[in-house]
């Protein structure tokens, strides 16, 4: 159901802008643990990975979609002229370090890190170079709080976020947008 309502959502969009999709193929919400493994013991048993080639077989006659595979579950990308990064955020242990933990494990750096996993958007200001702020920016989760989500207390209501990144001035606009 998600991937014939995300393909659906994306070809509408696809009339009104251009869209480049960067698919991140792990995540541990899509992680099959079978015969009672535990968390990580098959990285490539990722449900990720079907929505990817679902979505992208779907799309491939859409040319105002391109999708970007990334094969290592992070993101690498230039967005108005800045590198950024986004993953699924199960690696994260600590939002406000997170960008200078990625740019020293890259030796690369990074303006801003978009991830999800947290169950609820926000953005954090953990620096500032010339010019621009840098920033750890979650996305919300579209499927909204559950049992899971309530239990850690992170919950939130389904959402979307978009954000507005301008040549040399970086993210200057941010929106929290509730999916009802």
């Amino acid at each position: 159901k998600f991937c014939k309502l995300y393909t659906s959502w994306l070809n509408e969009l696809s009339k009104h802008v251009k869209i480049t999709l960067h698919h991140i193929n792990s995540a541990n919400h899509g992680e099959l643990r079978p015969h009672n493994s535990t968390r990580g013991e098959f990285p490539a048993e990722d449900m990720e990975r079907l929505i990817e080639f679902y979505v992208k077989d779907v799309l491939s006659n859409n040319e105002r979609i391109y999708v970007e595979r990334h094969e290592k579950g992070q993101a690498i990308f230039k967005l108005a002229g800045f590198d950024v990064i986004g993953l699924h955020g199960h690696q994260i242990k600590n939002n406000k370090t997170a960008l200078k933990d990625l740019s020293f494990l890259h030796k690369k750096f990074f303006s801003a890190v978009f991830m999800g996993h947290f169950h609820h958007g926000s953005a954090l200001t953990v620096g500032e170079y010339t010019g621009h702020n840098m920033e750890v920016i979650q996305v919300p989760s579209v499927m909204g709080s559950d049992e899971y989500a309530d239990q850690l207390m992170v919950g939130a209501k389904a959402g979307a976020s978009l954000h507005i990144f301008e040549e040399g001035t970086g993210r200057t606009v941010g929106y929290n947008i509730i999916l009802k």
